[in-house]
This record gives C-alpha cells, sequence and structure tokens, in this order.
C-alpha cells in the first residue's frame, strides 16, 4: 500500500531522530528544559534545541498544494480534504465514524452503527457495503451483536477486506475470519473463518497475499481466499492481561516472505530469554532466525520492525533505567541512550527506516532529533494523537480539541479541521 500505513496512534507522544524539523508555533518553553540520558559512560543532552518560533494563523480554509487526499469523521460526518478545496461532508446521518479511502482516492468505505458503507469521494453513490444482518451471519460466537473490527481497502482497488468481533459482558470477542466486498458492485464474500484467520491482516505489496498473525502462528493466503497455509507457529507470548501478543509483519518488497518478531513466552518469569527476529518464507518453507536480543517484556515496551524490515527497534532494561537498542540481521547491536524507564518509550519508525520516534519526559509533547542530541520538537500543537506520515518529509496527526493537522519539516503544521469525532482519519496520496 502507500505511505499511509506508515502511522502509529500516540496518546503518549514521541522523539524522531532526524536532522530536520517542523518550525514551532508556542509551545511550553522547551528552551529551559533540561534533560540528560546516560550513553556507553557518558551522558548526551537531551534538552530540546531553541528554534525561530514563526507566526502562523492555522486555518482549514487553505490547503497546501502538497496536502494529501485526507478522510475524517466529524459530528457523526465522513469529511474529505485534498488540496484544491474546503473540507466537503460526504455524509449527513451523524452516525457514521472510522473512513477507510481507495489507493486512487475515489471511493471511502465507512462504519455506519453496525453496518459497513462506501460513497464516492465526490460525495455521490453511497451504498451498503455489509449489513448487519450479514455480519451476523460471518459469526460462529451465536451472538446477534457482531460488528466490523478491522476493515481496509486492497491494494490498489476497491475490493474491501474485514474481519468481525462480538459482543461479550467484558471486552469484544475477536473472530479471525475474513470476508471481503467489492465496494463496485457489492457482494459479500466470505474466506476464512475464525480458525483459518487472523489478529490482523496485511496485505504483500502487490496485494496478492495476505499474512494472517495471530496469538500462536502466522497463516498465509492468496487474496482470493485459496491457497491457505500455516507458514510459523510459536510458543504464545504472556501478555498477562486479556490480551493477546500478535506479531507485526512486514512483507519483502517482492512478496516472497516476511519479518517478524516473536517474543520469549515468558518475559517476566524469565528475563534472560530472548526474542526473536525471524524471516519467514511465504510459501511455508523453513524459517531463518536473524537475530535474538533480550528486550523489555513485550507487553510493556513492543519491539518495532522498520518499513524496510532490516532493522528491529527495541528497549532493554538496565537497573530503573530503559535503553534503546537497534538490532540488525547482521546481528549488529547498537545502544544509544538510556533514560528513566518512567519517562521514556519507543513509539516506531520514520519512512526512511533510519530515524526512530520515542517520547520522552513530557508525555504532552512530540519530539523530533538526531540519534544523540539536537532534540527539538516535532508537534507545534498540544495533545497529539494518531501519528502518520504521509512521506519521508510530511505528517498528519491529530492535537487537542480534535483537530486534524497537516506538518511539512521545516513548516509550521496546518490546520485541516477541528472538531472531528475522534482521533481516526485516513488518507491516500494519489488521486
Amino acid at each position: 500500500m502507500i505511505s499511509r500505513r506508515i502511522s502509529f496512534s500516540i496518546s503518549i507522544l514521541g522523539l524522531m531522530v532526524s536532522a530536520s524539523a517542523c518550525t514551532l508555533a508556542p509551545a511550553p518553553a522547551p528552551a529551559t528544559q533540561t534533560s540528560s540520558a546516560q550513553v556507553g559512560g557518558g551522558f548526551v543532552d537531551l534538552t530540546p534545541t531553541p528554534v525561530e518560533v514563526a507566526t502562523f494563523v492555522a486555518s482549514h480554509t487553505t490547503a497546501p498544494g502538497n496536502l494529501p487526499r485526507v478522510t475524517y469523521a466529524k459530528d457523526g460526518n465522513i469529511w474529505l480534504l485534498d488540496a484544491s478545496a474546503l473540507p466537503k461532508r460526504l455524509t449527513n446521518t451523524g452516525r457514521d465514524s472510522a473512513p477507510k479511502i481507495s489507493d486512487d482516492g475515489l471511493v471511502v468505505a465507512f462504519l455506519r452503527g453496525g453496518e459497513m458503507w462506501a460513497i464516492g469521494a465526490n460525495g455521490d453513490h453511497e451504498r451498503l457495503l455489509a449489513s448487519a444482518h450479514d455480519l451476523v451471519s460471518l459469526s460462529r460466537s451465536g451472538s446477534n451483536t457482531v460488528w466490523t473490527r478491522q476493515f481496509d481497502f486492497a491494494p490498489h482497488s476497491h475490493v474491501v477486506y474485514f474481519s468481525i468481533e462480538f459482543a461479550t459482558a467484558s471486552i469484544p470477542g475477536p473472530e479471525y475470519n475474513l470476508a471481503r466486498v467489492n465496494a463496485d458492485s457489492p457482494a459479500l464474500q466470505a474466506l476464512l473463518d475464525a480458525s483459518q484467520g487472523g489478529g490482523q491482516f496485511i496485505f504483500s505489496p502487490d496485494g496478492a497475499k495476505i499474512a494472517l498473525p495471530r496469538n500462536d502462528k502466522i497463516n498465509v493466503v492468496n487474496a482470493d481466499g485459496a491457497g491457505l497455509k500455516t507458514v510459523f507457529t510459536f510458543p504464545p507470548v504472556m501478555m498477562y492481561s486479556e490480551f493477546n501478543y500478535i506479531p507485526d509483519v512486514v512483507w519483502l518488497p517482492d512478496g516472497s516472505g516476511f519479518k517478524t518478531v516473536i517474543p520469549a513466552q515468558d518475559q517476566l518469569g524469565n528475563p534472560s530469554a530472548p526474542t526473536r527476529f525471524m524471516f519467514i518464507p511465504a510459501d511455508g518453507g523453513p524459517a531463518a532466525q536473524l537475530a535474538e536480543f533480550v528486550a523489555s517484556p513485550a507487553f510493556a515496551s513492543r519491539p518495532v520492525i522498520s518499513p524496510d524490515g532490516a532493522r528491529v527497534l527495541y528497549t532493554k532494561a538496565r537497573g530503573t533505567n530503559l535503553e534503546l537498542h537497534i538490532i540488525d540481521a547482521s546481528t549488529a547491536d547498537q545502544m544509544y541512550f538510556s533514560h528513566a524507564a518512567d519517562t521514556f518509550g519507543i513509539l516506531g519508525w520514520a519512512p526512511d527506516s533510519t530515524h526512530v520516534l520515542y517520547w520522552l519526559d513530557d508525555r504532552s509533547l512530540v519530539w523530533l532529533g538526531p540519534q544523540q542530541s539536537d532534540t527539538i520538537l516535532l508537534s507545534d500543537a498540544p495533545g497529539a494523537d494518531n501519528f502518520a506520515w504521509v512521506d519521508a518529509h510530511s505528517y498528519l496527526f491529530v492535537a487537542h480539541a480534535w483537530e486534524l493537522r497537516f506538518c511539512v519539516l521545516g513548516q509550521p503544521s496546518i490546520l485541516i479541521d477541528d472538531g472531528l469525532s475522534d482521533s481516526s482519519f485516513d488518507f491516500t496520496t494519489l488521486h
């Protein structure tokens, strides 16, 4: 898929490793903060570098020329914006949420109550994709309350794939199934039942195959539901909660296989047990261990694979501190710095697979800086959430008061719209 896939939620905010910066609007006195982290026997100064404050009045009446086509929910309706116009309301029921946009920018799929709908990017041809009855018919739970758990467009198509979950007395019960529907001519097709699918589904770059990781194995299936194979099994990772560890998958560009990270089964009871960095062939051939390392428990700090699949970002406890590490397939493992465990955490990678994001000290700020110096603010608005890279130089995020903002590195962020229903949004760079 496109770069909109390089995204993650950051209800606590983070640091990115880079030499460029977003010019900042006023923020809580970064130049007077002092923060140091130990590096190898010395210390690196993590105090933000002062930057020139730019005067900017944000307004969604102006859109930058390189803004992608973005869709989001506001007041229970679906909205869309691109560089050519003001935000446009696509629906008006007051009950719509969680929009997803096709790669070509022409179709938006969304949820309406317990159903899945689609509409054209021009606000035309609103149609039902999967009714509440359709979803119940897919479920093996016997529940009459079933809704979509994960859904998204397949790469370069208008076909929406989805899985479901059902109501329980406490948390929703996920079903590891898989179904699809063509948004141009809706006809629901069940592909896999709950014993065959995954906790999430991840398409190969060409959309021909789908990886289906779950808490004890990873399946691979062709996009039409044929050729299902279990390509890797592992002991379930103990998370000491009702949640499962579902491993991340990063496909090779040619779709021949993927990289994944499998923690030790019981990292709390056996802190020295290694986490494994693996290559898994998509045809079910022998898996290869690329590296192993001792990491923080996955329930406290989840390792993250770089977008190119070459390296893993992780933390490791050292006394009361956490160390930030990056390891690659050659087993070269570098520790970048150590910081107090309760004031530091990793978030993920930048699109270049070289720079990383992490939060530090003041959780109300997003930071940006090179690996061992010159940390500066990445966000110029407080309370950021759901940070998503558009490309290597620009990104979207949701700030306080449910503001959707767009920022090009080196420039102030631009307010796209405010009063969003929640922090979810989607976008495409092709339209």
